[in-house]
């Protein structure tokens, strides 16, 4: 909210074995998840450190965005997106 950038990697266990293709392009292994927690137990933690943020990326609003908003509602966590300027690299919007 300041302006200034932060830039965070957290992984998460899918729960689900990662498919040999997705691995193939990101690089991530089941092996490399096996230990970190499911996205339910940083749910809560993400969403106030997000909290008034605005958003960006590539396709964020055909992907990313859905992805986080089932994720959310699958952890019971509430994720507004209104409000927020989201700018997708694809299609720049105001939410």
């Amino acid at each position: 909210p300041g302006g200034q950038f932060d830039h965070r990697t957290r992984r998460v266990n899918p729960g689900v074995p990662i498919p040999p293709e997705s691995t193939a392009i990101h690089g991530i292994t089941d092996d490399d998840v096996a230990d970190c927690p499911a996205f339910r137990a940083i749910a809560p933690g993400l969403a106030r450190y997000l909290d008034g943020c605005d958003l960006g990326g590539f396709n964020i609003l055909k992907f990313d965005l859905r992805l986080l908003a089932a994720e959310y509602n699958r952890a019971g966590v509430t994720f507004p997106v209104a409000g927020r300027k989201v700018i997708d690299d694809v299609t720049e919007s105001s939410t």
